[in-house]
């Protein structure tokens, strides 16, 4: 289970090539530790028992591993939520057998030490914030918070039980705990608010988020194939944003109020936008129907970033069905008056929020993958603004800590590249060759998993 956060896959975008570097990663291990550690500072804490990889600290500029942090080494079944921050990291252990974790352990990013075990069970969603881990259990119904230097966890309240996150949790004014579920049967969802000062949950219903049209005319044999839209979804500390990007329809939240707002923006050119078709030569595996819109706030939280990918399905001359994209581009949406403003007619299929700018994505070929990526941004006199396109073959981008670089994940025949690269100049300052099951953080963690026979 490698990797896995039990709520929903980040969606990572990609990035391009450029002169190889020397790999000099350090090489993974799948010797056994059976000892205890005790870290100055912090409680004793059981060592992982099997080897499945290990935690190195790399310069997220050089790729080069920090001097004097030896590797932290981490079970065979586990994976690593990284703190939004990068302050933290906690590795969970799952047992197979008993379908359960059964250990959870915290370390300090910075001082590189291994802080607490934290008790926990099952969760569908969780949020870092400051020094504490929440965590919603939806079979349970519980909402707790782990201290992560302590290993202390309580339980905060009882929230419904059944109810699946659409994302994860989130932190929104008063430091209140968020979460935008479904209903038990999952038709119609809702807002669960905790209010730490009051010691109490709030909800506030959303109703359908997801619009399904069973009659779609399209058929795949004797199955009437659905046209689904699924909505793209942005927090800001007051509101949450729910946006159908093929109409720009916008369902708008009050966190505070409780109150629900319903925008239509103006789209009378809109479908006009539409520059980007492309037709995987593949036969659709499980033909799907729909828009998959995707939402993302600027830094200031007054722009609303939004696009889409409209699939359709069409018939070869075979007679088998083959997937057809439609790249609904970018639209920005000005929430204190709620117009459109100009943005760049880009061909883009997805964008999303990354350390206070946003990333766009417009995918070339699915057969290699290949994508470009922008990073976008609100000028000071308001305007659109773009960098890129950078090319990549697949794996993803996300910026670097400084906010100056993207670090890219490629894969390119049997290699599996890391590269940095600049926003300036579009150069690659920096490329590392890793495995490609490991995983690179933009806060400089690589997580370096064993190969597995």
């Amino acid at each position: 289970m490698r990797r896995i956060t039990l709520a929903a896959l980040l969606v990572i975008v990609g990035c391009s090539a450029a002169p190889v570097v020397s790999d000099t990663r350090v090489s993974s291990t799948t010797s056994s530790i059976t000892s205890s550690t005790a870290p100055a500072g912090g409680s004793t804490i059981t060592a992982p028992q099997s080897i499945g990889g290990q935690l190195v600290r790399l310069d997220p500029l050089t790729l080069e591993p920090v001097p004097g942090l030896d590797p932290i080494q981490h079970p065979v079944d586990s994976w690593n939520l990284v703190s939004g921050d990068g302050a933290f990291v906690v590795n969970f252990e799952w047992d197979a057998p008993s379908e359960s974790i059964v250990a959870a352990r915290t370390v300090d990013v910075q001082t590189w030490r291994r802080l607490a075990d934290l008790e926990l069970g099952a969760f569908g969603g969780s949020v870092f914030h400051k020094d504490t881990l929440y965590m919603y259990d939806s079979q349970s119904g519980a909402l707790t918070a782990s201290d992560l230097k302590s290993g202390k966890t309580e339980t905060l309240a009882a929230w419904p039980r059944d109810r699946w996150p659409w994302d994860e949790l989130h932190i929104v004014s008063g430091d209140r705990i968020a979460a935008l579920v479904s209903s038990a049967s999952g038709d119609v969802y809702g807002v669960l608010i905790y209010d730490p000062g009051l010691g109490s949950t709030t909800e506030i219903s959303v109703g359908e988020i997801v619009r399904t049209n069973p009659d779609s005319g399209v058929f795949d044999g004797g199955y009437e194939i659905p046209d689904m839209d699924l909505p793209g979804v942005a927090w800001r500390e007051d509101r949450l944003f729910v946006v159908h990007a093929d109409d720009l329809e916008i369902i708008e939240v009050d966190l505070i109020e409780g109150t629900i707002h319903n925008h239509t923006i103006e789209t009378a050119t809109w479908w006009e936008r539409l520059v980007g078709n492309w037709f995987p030569t593949a036969v659709a595996k499980g033909p799907s129907l729909g828009t998959r819109s995707s939402a993302a706030l600027s830094a200031d939280g007054r722009h609303l970033f939004i696009s889409g990918n409209r699939i359709t399905i069409e018939v070869s001359e075979n007679g088998q069905l083959v997937d057809s994209s439609e790249h609904l581009g970018l639209t920005v949406v000005d929430l204190e008056n709620w117009s459109k403003i100009d943005a760049p007619d880009l061909d883009m299929q997805y964008v999303r929020s990354d350390g206070g700018m946003i990333l766009g994505v417009n995918t070339l070929s699915e057969q290699p993958w290949e994508d470009e990526i922008y990073v976008l941004g609100i000028g000071p006199g308001g305007s659109v603004t773009t960098q890129g396109p950078f090319a990549v073959h697949s794996g993803g981008c996300q910026l670097i800590t400084d906010g100056a670089h993207l670090v890219c994940t490629e894969y390119r025949e049997e290699r599996t590249l890391l590269r940095v690269v600049s926003l300036d100049s579009g150069a690659t300052v920096a490329e590392r060759e890793i495995s490609s099951g490991d995983y690179f953080h933009p806060n400089g963690l690589l997580e370096d998993w064993a190969p597995r026979s």
